[in-house]
């Protein structure tokens, strides 16, 4: 699961030269960047000799997906993320590799129980039932921590 704001790592990929000739020194590899997606690297290929494959580590190359990537009262959406590899900024047609991903938040509101009456000064409960859909179990340490706060408003 992958959650709104998040940075995406990727490890390796592997890299086939299906033609006949050895591909070219200056293969730029790459994330496409789109409106919920911005990736940050790139890696030039070395040479690729005919009907041969290469596997490269890219730890160079992340994506973070948009802290608002999720359309407003939605709690999951689907992203694309595009890779391609090109020369001087032309992109191989038959390079463009895409899979979706989703996106959500790692918890949700399941239900919101306002009192249905209440007084000037009284003090009545307001409970609001979370639900964790996250592969982590509430309480983990993290260092990627996010505060969950909530805004109440009174007419």
């Amino acid at each position: 699961m992958f959650e709104p704001g998040e940075t995406i790592v990727f490890t390796e990929a592997e890299f086939h030269n299906t033609g006949s000739l050895t591909s070219p020194s200056n293969v730029c590899f790459a994330i496409v960047e789109t409106s919920v997606l911005q990736s940050s690297g790139s890696m030039t290929l070395a040479p690729i000799a005919p009907q041969k494959s290469m596997t490269l580590s890219l730890s160079s190359i992340q994506a973070k997906i948009h802290p608002r990537a999720i359309p407003a009262g939605q709690r999951q959406t689907k992203i694309t993320v595009t890779s391609q590899c090109s020369i001087d900024g032309k992109p191989f047609s038959d390079s463009i590799v895409s899979a979706e991903l989703l996106v959500q938040y790692p918890i949700s509101m399941e239900i919101v129980s306002p009192p249905t009456k209440m007084g000037r000064t009284e003090a009545l409960p307001l409970t609001i039932e979370l639900t964790n859909v996250s592969n982590v179990a509430y309480g983990t340490p993290t260092t990627n921590m996010k505060v969950v706060a909530f805004t109440l408003d009174s007419y």
